[in-house]
């Protein structure tokens, strides 16, 4: 998402250019910084930065205009209101998608839900029932040996990071 005069996050602000700032989101959740070369930089709780991490109640400046970080402490599931932890990132997205985000798996009812950055609304990827058919299928795949097989036809192909298909697809370590 773009911070400037034009973007997601706009200021009128004439110190700042066009695309001054850009956020982006990794598979984790995390929240990092970038600096598109603006002439009167990107600042981060007062500092210059190129690139750097933010977090909750960072304060980003662009020109005179500031914007305070507001991040969600915890991420729930809006089905189950299971908390929904950074380990149960899926996918993550740019802006084919409207927007950077991340969808994470709810570890109570298995749904995968979209979580657009700067949007409020969670929109659903998958249903609780389509990632638990794929669920059932690779393990009689993993039963009958042939679970590489089985994860080369799952559609879409991130239902493979799914942690209950990750743990199916990652050999036991003999302790």
């Amino acid at each position: 998402m773009h911070l400037g005069r034009m973007g997601e996050f706009r200021t009128p602000d004439p110190a700042v250019t066009r695309r001054h700032a850009r956020l982006e989101v990794d598979m984790e959740g995390r929240v990092s910084l970038i600096d598109l070369g603006s002439t009167n930089g990107t600042f981060l709780n007062g500092l210059s930065i190129d690139t750097a991490p933010v977090v909750d109640g960072d304060r980003i400046q662009v020109g005179t205009t500031i914007f305070e970080v507001s991040c969600e402490a915890r991420r729930v599931c809006p089905l189950c209101s299971t908390q929904v932890r950074g380990e149960r990132a899926v996918y993550g997205f740019a802006a084919r998608w409207r927007g950077s985000g991340v969808a994470f798996c709810c570890p109570g009812c298995l749904t995968v839900w979209r979580f657009p950055l700067g949007v409020a609304k969670a929109t659903v990827l998958a249903t609780g029932a389509v990632v638990r058919r794929a669920i059932e299928r690779m393990t009689r795949a993993a039963e009958e040996g042939r679970e590489g097989e089985e994860a080369a036809r799952l559609d879409p192909a991130w239902l493979r990071k799914v942690p209950e298909i990750v743990r199916l697809l990652t050999p036991a370590v003999d302790g």
